[in-house]
């Protein structure tokens, strides 16, 4: 997907997508196959629940006391994964097949680069279609909108693309390969605080930086799953790089993410105590207050 700012088009692709979060794009990314398996999380810790909320899975988490370590693990991903990873423009509830997987050997398997940057690219390019603009009592006129998906992913994209933020609205404190861990935010990044007041996006002399990848970068396990082709220019139009891998390559995407792997990195095969779970519940709550974009607003369930 292409974006202009200033005179100059800057892209957003798979590529970036899986350079910025470390997710790959091989492997099985239907949810239909786990439908009809029994929900074990669902029936252990929500069965009091007509429906299963985020809200109701960090809940779950927090009181979480003499459960297994491994299902303090799979209950903690599955809040990242509700929380900031899958984050809908509406307050949904979680679906059975996504808590199967979780609690599944195939988790590290699952193909979540493609699903999140499908529903993240199919929601920026549906995000201002038929809107109108709203005047409120000030007389400034705005679009309001709503964006799904992995939207750290786009936001830290911005961050790298746009190097004027640096310093006003975000701030890079390492230079590690996956860069989504290079970056911290001090301020929540609205409209009128990206444009700095001066309208900063539309400036022709405007400086941006398309990401650049090494070789060593190309050799990481989540590019197996990209076609050598993907640089391609747009072609009637369309800005669609999505393009399902071929099924033939032998490799398979790791489950390695910013926000999960402080999480993966504790032994599940321990036995539980109430120092482990503790911790665990540090770690992931520490990184979800770090991570939210913006307040979560009221739920309702349906």
């Amino acid at each position: 997907m292409w974006f202009k700012f200033g005179d100059s088009l800057v892209r957003f692709s798979m590529e970036e997508f899986c350079l910025i979060t470390g997710l790959g794009f091989e492997g099985e990314d239907s949810r239909s196959k786990y439908d009809a398996r029994y929900c074990r999380l669902k029936h252990e810790y929500f069965t009091h629940l007509p429906s299963i909320l985020p809200s109701d899975v960090r809940q779950a988490f927090v009181n979480m006391s003499n459960s297994s370590d491994r299902d303090v693990v799979n209950i903690g991903i599955l809040y990242l994964i509700t929380s900031i990873m899958l984050v809908t423009s509406y307050k949904r509830s979680v679906e059975d097949s996504l808590m199967v997987i979780v609690d599944s050997d195939e988790c590290n398997t699952y193909a979540w680069g493609k699903v999140l940057f499908r529903t993240t690219i199919s929601s920026l390019k549906s995000a201002l279609k038929n809107k109108s603009l709203i005047v409120e009592g000030d007389g400034k006129p705005y679009m309001p909108y709503r964006i799904s998906g992995f939207l750290i992913a786009f936001q830290v994209w911005i961050y790298e693309t746009v190097p004027i933020l640096e310093g006003k609205i975000c701030s890079k404190v390492l230079n590690l390969r996956l860069r989504i861990l290079n970056w911290t935010s001090f301020v929540q990044p609205t409209c009128s605080k990206l444009n700095l007041g001066k309208d900063i996006f539309s400036r022709p002399d405007l400086q941006v930086n398309g990401i650049e990848f090494t070789l060593e970068e190309r050799m990481e396990p989540y590019f197996s799953g990209l076609n050598d082709d993907i640089h391609v220019p747009q072609v009637n139009g369309s800005d669609d790089d999505f393009v399902y891998p071929s099924k033939k390559s032998l490799h398979r995407p790791e489950l390695k993410h910013c926000i999960v792997e402080p999480i993966m990195s504790c032994s599940i095969h321990q036995s539980p105590t109430k120092g482990t779970h503790t911790k665990l519940r540090k770690t992931v709550l520490d990184v979800v207050t770090q991570n939210l974009p913006v307040p979560q607003e009221h739920e309702t369930r349906g």
